[in-house]
């Protein structure tokens, strides 16, 4: 997602950018809270200050739901326009998608994975890779050394954990990942169909492909397509039709995430049947909200926001931050617990909270550091297919 690619205001790019990098954060956030502190129902002191932060720390859902809006507006919205303006080429659109998204995803699994061996064989005293010693709502509930196989890795490659195979090693994140890269297919899919005639043979291959991905594809995967088309329509409704400052937009989004939050907490105490189902609704009404708010800052944006470039600068490698976070998480977990003792799962206090600072400090020097050698050039990767694109055209 680059807000860079769209025609749009200073300030509008900016409150982008820093969406896109706090959501990051928020989900990077939320990680640490799962690997290093205890569940809130054991903490034995619940303080304000305490409540307050295990509240905060808590919207990783919620930040997913925003980041698939954002590629719904970014990318299936400027898809959209193009192709409305005669200006879409299927060609550009899967370079410019498959650019971003392997330029990151390669390395991804790679140094991922190799993070995750290395600790399995030298840092596993604790047996923090095989014995999926945390609680089943945490971080880790499965044996990171069972998902580092070949079969594994080249499923995930292709974006098919979750439909083939598990998440590669630690990263579970990668199943957000999988779900952006159909909606982008499925996206491409329909709109070729468009520009095909009824009589045409490749309308009917179209018509193939996408019955069959609906057939193989995870209901979840699809049901959740609906959030990414929200963000879709954002990009392409008629900003004047919304009557609302972005005043009014921002605090509607800011109630109902927060609502959000609660409800999620109130889910996972709760085994009731269609939960799940409740849980989406949650979220769509979430998205209804996030993508109102962009709709109402595209026709006015928040005067004078500020410090656009550094916005700019997180947002930039907020992808890497994403997709490479918790292998690196875990792997620092590892040391710090297999060769020096300090324990992790433990009660907040002021020690602990200053070790997760240092610690969410060094992950992001680290990935931006990291970032520099690989998402910074996506531009690169992208001129090198379209120039290979365009020497197989030229007869």
């Amino acid at each position: 997602m680059q807000a860079k690619n769209m025609s749009m205001s200073p300030e509008f790019s900016g409150f982008l950018d820093f969406v896109r990098w706090m959501a990051a954060l928020l989900v990077v956030l939320q990680h640490i809270r799962y690997l290093w502190f205890a569940e809130y129902a054991d903490i034995q002191n619940k303080t304000i200050l305490f409540k307050l932060f295990y509240f905060l720390t808590g919207f990783g859902s919620e930040a997913v739901m925003v980041f698939f809006v954002l590629s719904g507006f970014l990318v299936g919205g400027g898809g959209l326009r193009k192709y409305r303006d005669g200006k879409y080429s299927v060609s550009d659109y899967f370079i410019n998608r498959f650019s971003r998204i392997y330029t990151v995803l390669l390395p991804a699994l790679i140094f991922g994975g190799l993070l995750d061996w290395i600790g399995l064989q030298y840092f596993n005293g604790t047996a923090i890779y095989t014995n999926s010693p945390l609680h089943p709502t945490r971080l880790l509930n499965f044996n990171i050394s069972n998902q580092l196989d070949w079969p594994t890795f080249l499923a995930n490659l292709v974006n098919l954990e979750g439909i083939l195979t598990s998440h590669f090693g630690s990263n579970g994140p990668l199943w957000s990942l999988a779900y952006e890269w159909w909606y982008y297919c499925l996206f491409a899919l329909i709109l070729e169909l468009f520009r095909k005639k009824f009589t045409d043979l490749l309308f009917w291959i179209f018509v193939t492909g996408i019955l069959g991905a609906i057939i193989v594809l995870p209901i979840g995967l699809l049901l959740y397509m609906l959030i990414w088309g929200i963000g879709v329509l954002a990009a392409i409704i008629n900003p004047e039709r919304i009557k609302f400052s972005p005043y009014i937009g921002c605090a509607m989004f800011i109630l109902i995430l927060i609502g959000s939050r609660l409800f999620h907490i109130l889910l996972d105490k709760s085994d009731l049947p269609g939960m799940f189902i409740i849980g989406f609704f949650v979220n769509l009404l979430l998205a209804i909200s996030f993508s109102l708010l962009i709709i109402s800052l595209r026709k006015q944006s928040f005067p004078n926001f500020q410090h656009l470039a550094f916005h700019k600068l997180m947002a930039d490698f907020s992808y890497t931050v994403y997709l490479m976070h918790v292998p690196l998480l875990v792997f620092i977990t590892a040391i710090l617990s297999s060769n020096f003792g300090v324990p992790f799962f433990v009660q907040p206090t002021l020690q602990v909270f200053l070790i997760s600072a240092l610690l969410l400090l060094l992950i992001y020097v680290a990935l931006y550091l990291y970032s520099r050698n690989t998402e910074r050039f996506t531009p690169n990767i992208k001129a090198c297919l379209t120039s290979l694109i365009t020497i197989k055209k030229t007869p």
